[in-house]
């Protein structure tokens, strides 16, 4: 993710409402460590981190227990018990990123001979600044996700987290297939996996069109609505929530606030009426992601257009020269079958109750797997190995952030600080 459409996502989530939900810009500074950005003006910032918090995350509905055994837990321990104050079940959850796309929201703005510990101070910093907030903002439990590529993954131990379980995400490498078009990458495939859905929703009459004004409410509702769909699918098959909802506000943000080279949207259209739609993420030249994604399931699914959505997006991204496209940790078998490869995704948990943190851990152990049918087989496990080191390219651009508008007068000291990006 690159600097200038992180922060412009950054105000998004601000100034788009969600409920339940608060999101805070933190400046961790170290005084010790300026650096010049103009004459005479000199800048102590070494990242700027984004917190998404959750407020009244009942933790019954998670996932991780199911059945009589949760709704008994949701009746006397989490939102459902009678008396308010007395819910040690329903937390306050303190996301160190972005729900869409899920990725960590901590970018470093000065280069560091050792990185990883450079984020394991960072990390601290933001646990210290947590544990001096008033209770309307203080965080129960920290979660950070990450790439395994990522420096922050390989700080989760030294900065005092504990790992969590994540299903891996699917990352698709488009960078040997530059030039090429939609037909010769498909070539490259394994015939089996060639399947024309794209083509043949095109031919029975079907539309797909790309949408950049998010700010229309025609625009912004629509894809609400098609959220919806699926949040009621996952309701009647007992899975567990997401862990934020998207509003019209929020993607009316997205658009009044982000260039629109860096998002879009896109409506499966078939007999002039949407049964898809998809948010599109644009880090120009690097990653391309979707979320938010809606179908009406039962005009969708004869037409494949999750299937469709897939195609296309691949399509664009090699029109457009994309390097990567990022689709998410769900549905694993047509995104491996369209070339994308297992990347591990791995979170750390901070929470200073010792008592919640134990149940954390243990429940973790049995964190729902329920989107991860099909394991990767040992060739995907070697590619994986070999992408290791490439998908690195996706966090150094990071460090490109600007934080000069950011800097903040302090008093010095040998130490990082956390402050509220004002």
């Amino acid at each position: 993710m690159t600097g200038d459409a992180a922060l412009q996502l950054m105000m998004a989530y601000e100034k788009g409402q969600l409920d339940n939900i608060t999101s805070i810009v933190l400046r961790v500074a170290r005084p010790t460590r300026r650096i010049p950005i103009l004459i005479n003006q000199w800048d102590d910032t070494e990242a700027i981190v984004f917190l998404t918090i959750i407020h009244n995350f009942d933790t019954t509905i998670a996932g991780v227990i199911k059945g009589i055994w949760s709704r008994i837990l949701r009746r006397t321990l989490g939102s459902q018990n009678c008396i308010p104050c007395f819910r040690p079940l329903v937390l306050r959850l303190g996301l160190l990123g972005y729900h869409w796309p899920f990725r960590t929201g901590i970018f470093f703005t000065t280069y560091h001979h050792d990185i990883v510990a450079q984020a394991a101070n960072v990390l601290q910093s933001i646990v210290e600044w947590n544990n001096m907030q008033k209770s309307n903002l203080h965080c129960d439990v920290l979660l950070l996700p990450a790439l395994s590529t990522e420096p922050v993954a390989k700080a989760i131990y030294n900065a005092g987290f504990f790992p969590m379980p994540l299903p891996p995400t699917h990352l698709l490498d488009l960078r040997p297939h530059h030039g090429k078009t939609w037909n010769e990458y498909m070539k490259t495939l394994k015939r089996t996996n060639r399947r024309p859905y794209l083509q043949q929703f095109l031919n029975k009459g079907g539309i797909i069109e790309e949408v950049h004004d998010l700010s229309n409410v025609e625009v912004s509702t629509m894809i609400c609505r098609q959220w919806e769909n699926i949040a009621r699918f996952r309701q009647e098959k007992h899975e567990p929530p997401t862990l934020v909802r998207p509003s019209v506000q929020f993607i009316a943000a997205i658009g009044h606030v982000m260039t629109e080279s860096y998002r879009s949207a896109i409506f499966l259209r078939f007999n002039n009426e949407v049964i898809a739609s998809s948010v599109i993420f644009k880090f120009p030249n690097k990653l391309l992601t979707t979320d938010i994604h809606g179908l009406t399931h039962e005009k969708a699914r004869p037409m494949k257009a999750y299937f469709v959505m897939l195609q296309w997006v691949i399509k664009e991204a090699l029109d457009k020269k994309y390097d990567f496209v990022d689709f998410g940790p769900t549905t694993p078998e047509p995104k491996i079958d369209l070339g994308c490869i297992q990347i591990p995704m791995e979170a750390g948990g901070y929470c200073g109750n010792p008592i919640i943190a134990f149940g954390i851990k243990k429940c973790g152990g049995l964190v729902d797997t329920v989107h991860m049918k099909k394991n990767p087989s040992q060739q995907a496990t070697h590619e994986h190995k070999r992408f290791k080191t490439q998908t690195s390219s996706l966090t150094t651009s990071t460090q490109q952030l600007v934080a000069s508008d950011l800097t903040h007068q302090i008093t010095s000291n040998d130490s990082y600080v956390a402050q509220v990006n004002e």
